[in-house]
């Protein structure tokens, strides 16, 4: 089963992405110690499926993960 946009929320979240714009759409941001922007993602609003696989890809190539670690953060492992 496809992740959804909630499931893509919480794992960027636990990667220490935060929400910094919400407008068309989410804009997250991941920030290092001295504040510099080290990575940039976004979402959609709503909590649809991400079906498309190549789309789905590279969400994961945009926060940094693969698909096996962004499950396993997923389940909380």
């Amino acid at each position: 089963m496809p992740p959804s946009w909630n499931d893509y929320r919480k794992v960027i979240a636990k990667n220490g992405f935060r929400l910094e714009r919400s407008g068309k759409h989410e804009t997250w941001i991941r920030y290092d110690e001295q504040d510099r922007v080290t990575g940039q993602t976004r979402a959609s609003h709503g909590n649809a499926e991400i079906a498309d696989a190549r789309f789905f890809r590279a969400l994961l190539k945009q926060c940094g993960k693969t698909e096996k670690r962004f499950y396993e953060v997923l389940r909380g492992k």
